[in-house]
């Protein structure tokens, strides 16, 4: 499976110290937060990652983060250079299916694991003849609770 490759808000032309010659940037993420109806979506978030991480499923990378509202997840937005990724379309889903099958496979059984029902609104992939490639944009666009078994989808 291909590393995914994330949006770059801006790169600043700054150079700091280091061999590299790096530079400060920003990139583009979704965020998440604790609310009413999952209040525990900030842990659940980066639990969902390790174990998407632990399983290989395709899974956008994120962090913890810190705002005025609190301490908050931030999954790192994907983007597909040359390419537009948007979510599939209902009648993409079984092209995608049929080109990728171990990624799907692997997706299915890992949003099971943690009653993620909302992955057919937030699956991208590339179904063009000459690209291989399946990006999911994140665990969810959803809150998806998984602190003291139950979930919320």
């Amino acid at each position: 499976m291909l590393e995914p490759t994330y949006k770059i808000h801006r790169v600043s032309t700054r150079r700091l110290e280091g061999i590299t010659e790096p530079s400060p940037g920003t990139v583009h993420a979704i965020i998440k937060t604790d609310c009413f109806e999952c209040p525990h979506a900030v842990y659940n978030e980066i639990v969902a990652l390790r174990l998407a991480q632990t399983l290989r499923a395709p899974a956008a990378d994120g962090a913890l983060t810190v705002t005025n509202d609190g301490t908050v997840y931030a999954s790192l937005q994907l983007d597909s250079p040359g390419m537009s990724l948007p979510n599939l379309l209902e009648w993409q889903r079984q092209r995608a299916f049929d080109r990728y099958p171990a990624l799907a496979t692997s997706l299915v059984a890992f949003d099971i694991l943690i009653g993620n029902g909302d992955r057919a609104r937030n699956l991208k992939a590339s179904v063009l003849p000459t690209q291989c490639y399946v990006l999911p944009s994140a665990i969810g666009n959803k809150p998806v609770c998984l602190a003291y078994g139950q979930c919320v989808v």
